[in-house]
């Protein structure tokens, strides 16, 4: 792995017989991060999601891995840790202004728990960024998500929302998977990823898992009753499916099938009855935002603070906790710098997907994780599940350069011929 400094490719004099010598590229290595510091990533997020559920939960044990791991990460990369988080200094910015103005203006002690929420965020998105330059990280990180989510199902319990009944875990689990709205949010993201694989991946056993796996999280999924996950993973999958047409017929012929094979279960039939009823209820965001706007236009430069962030609704009748939209939730609560900073992240991420989205590695993940975000932090407020580090971490792309393996190059007297290599255009970056 290693960051160019010069032009691709440079040619020496011609010889006598009119050929030239491509010469190799020059490169500035990069200290790449041990398995062990993946490991224990994995361990770390496993703690802090099941501790709650075996009453094996020590205070700040998780929270002080992250912090740890997100040193060692800082230190094992050396001089290129600033190219390396380059990407997400916007992220980072938007953070750290929501702290200074929380403490500076609203009063928020250092140790309040949101101030250690967004703590964890900074130094999980930097392990999450560094973790990325490993190969086929995306892949395995899924994996390990899809399996932790997968703790949840057994103990699913169906709450009372409106007209309908909505699952969530019913066992004391970290993260939001207590919560339907992230409980569908989580599984949102293992099918569009599980998705993605699929499309990518080139041997049909291989496929055949990726879009089984995919179709069981969009059937979790789908218990939730998320509208907002639901919207998410139908645009996301979407645009990732954009090029199964170019792949061949086989593919798409096991996609109708598998799909036709959901369609008739008696599972898809209830999710769809779910929908069905809650389709026309009224989620309280459209009576909430134009409450939180008049809010943010009374106080535009530093906000209300977070102790002062739950908003009155009239039509309701009762204050709600957050404006369950990102941009007002910064808005809101810290004012015009940490909103200034989100929104230029998400500018150069929407820039970024769509120059890269044919790029080798991530960028097939790019656009369709870009746009499910996008959906989620629309209808949704800043959390902490690892599936939204990866995701961030994908769309924000890297900031050091993957050289790719040598091309064979053919000498001739009429020039040069470079031909690609088949593990050019392989998919174990995935």
């Amino acid at each position: 792995m290693a960051q160019p400094l010069t032009p691709p490719y440079s040619y020496r004099a011609p010889r006598a017989n009119g050929a030239r010598r491509l010469t190799r590229p020059a490169y500035t290595p990069i200290h790449m991060l041990s398995s062990r510091v993946e490991y224990v990533y994995y361990l770390a997020i496993a703690y802090s999601l099941v501790s709650p559920y075996l009453a094996i939960e020590v205070p700040l044990v998780a929270a002080g891995m992250t912090v740890g791991l997100a040193g060692v990460c800082y230190v094992q990369l050396g001089p290129q840790a600033t190219a390396v988080v380059a990407p997400i200094e916007a992220l980072l910015a938007c953070a750290l202004s929501f702290i200074f103005i929380q403490v500076a203006f609203h009063g928020i002690s250092l140790w309040d728990p949101i101030i250690r929420t967004f703590v964890l965020w900074i130094c999980g998105m930097v392990i999450m960024q560094a973790l990325c330059l490993r190969r086929g990280f995306v892949r395995r990180c899924t994996l390990a998500i899809f399996a932790l989510g997968l703790v949840a199902v057994p103990g699913l319990s169906f709450g009372s929302s409106g007209s309908v009944a909505r699952a969530a875990a019913g066992v004391d689990l970290g993260g939001n998977l207590r919560n339907a709205n992230g409980l569908g949010a989580w599984f949102g993201f293992c099918f569009v990823s599980f998705a993605i694989l699929g499309v990518q991946t080139k041997g049909l056993t291989s496929r055949a898992l990726y879009w089984l796996a995919a179709a069981g999280s969009l059937s979790i999924a789908g218990l939730s009753v998320s509208r907002g996950a639901l919207i998410a993973s139908a645009i996301a999958a979407t645009v990732g499916f954009r090029d199964v047409l170019k792949r061949g017929f086989l593919p798409l012929l096991f996609l109708v099938v598998l799909g036709g094979v959901i369609v008739e279960s008696e599972l898809f039939g209830h999710v769809v009855s779910l929908y069905e009823a809650r389709g026309m209820e009224e989620t309280g965001r459209v009576l909430l935002w134009p409450h939180v706007i008049d809010r943010i236009a009374a106080a535009p430069l530093v906000g209300v603070g977070m102790a002062d962030i739950s908003t009155y609704v009239p039509e309701a009748g009762h204050s709600i906790s957050t404006p369950h939209n990102s941009f007002l939730f910064f808005a809101l609560s810290s004012g015009l710098v940490p909103l200034a900073f989100w929104t230029l992240f998400w500018l150069r991420a929407g820039y970024r997907s769509l120059a890269h989205r044919q790029s080798p590695g991530y960028g097939p993940f790019q656009l369709p994780l870009f746009l499910y975000l996008c959906v989620h932090f629309v209808l949704g407020d800043i959390n902490l599940d690892p599936w939204v580090l990866l995701a961030f971490a994908v769309v924000a792309g890297s900031g050091v350069s993957h050289p790719r393996l040598p091309s064979r190059v053919v000498s001739t007297c009429e020039g040069l011929r470079r031909h690609r290599s088949p593990r050019e255009c392989s998919s174990t970056a995935l």
